[in-house]
């Protein structure tokens, strides 16, 4: 039986990249009404204000970053996707 030592790293991560490649189109549609649930309560329990600095990591497609620019913040976004990343973008 395969054990933790078959466990192979590269392909796992090569996997799981090319699904949130795949899946960036889609991201927001699909789980956007869930993750914007998220965005005011996280911002307020960060206190985010204007000229505060933000690094929104993995940023996906960007909502967080952008609830937290409207709000005066210096935001940077990173995610393991670059279609995310455009995705992000894109965002309001």
């Amino acid at each position: 039986m395969g054990g933790v030592s078959s466990f192979n790293s590269q392909r796992f991560k090569e996997f799981e990249h090319a699904g949130w490649e795949r899946s960036a189109a889609h991201y927001h549609e699909l789980f956007g009404t869930i993750t914007e649930q998220a965005i005011d309560p996280m911002l307020g329990a960060a206190a985010i204000r204007s000229g505060d600095r933000l690094l929104d990591a993995p940023c996906g497609s960007g909502g967080l970053s952008a609830a937290a620019a409207e709000r005066g913040a210096q935001v940077t976004g990173l995610d393991f996707s670059a279609s995310m990343v455009a995705d992000a973008m894109t965002v309001r």
